[in-house]
């Protein structure tokens, strides 16, 4: 699940309810990037693994 964010604790506490969740979070940059995995976007709606969607969304493995 792509997230974003621009304090750093915030995105810990919000990666941290993405696992609980059962999903794994992906990390996308601050919140300006959030607009990466809106609709029409690359990250939107993807069911793919972390791997898979950090790949689309051209981000470090």
């Amino acid at each position: 699940m792509p997230i974003a964010g621009d304090d750093q604790k915030a995105v810990q506490v919000a990666a941290q309810l993405v696992r609980d969740a059962g999903f794994d979070p992906v990390e996308v940059g601050k919140l300006a990037d959030a607009s990466r995995f809106q609709r029409g976007a690359p990250g939107y709606g993807q069911k793919v693994s972390a791997a898979e969607l950090k790949q689309k969304l051209s981000l470090a493995p």
